[in-house]
């Protein structure tokens, strides 16, 4: 299956949506979008200052978009709902932990 998403901000700056196995930052898989590089990649948390690109071979999104208009910032993306080495979305009616931040500079 796929999730479809889209994240919108009240700001100029980057934005991000991440999975968690426990609401925290520390072992989440996020999707970040940077503005400046008009791109919207996967990337692996560590702690508050790891975040690092995943490799090539799993930048597996699709119909990414990053769009700034009028003050926001909005990102769209398709992600698959299972993937190897990645937390999953899960559909059984288990709890997903997702989260969020944005910043205030279209970098990280």
């Amino acid at each position: 299956g796929i999730f479809c998403g889209k994240l919108s901000s009240d700001n100029i700056g980057w934005i991000g949506l991440g999975i968690s196995p426990d609401g925290l930052m520390s072992g989440s898989t996020a999707i970040i979008a940077l503005p400046d590089d008009n791109s919207v990649l996967k990337y692996s948390l560590g702690n508050e200052r790891s975040v690092n690109p995943m490799n090539e071979e799993q930048q597996t999104l699709r119909d990414t978009s990053i769009l700034q208009l009028y003050g926001r910032t909005i990102m769209t993306f398709t992600k698959l709902l299972v993937e190897e080495d990645e937390l999953p979305i899960l559909t059984d009616g288990s709890v997903n932990f997702f989260i969020h931040a944005r910043g205030f500079s279209n970098t990280l």
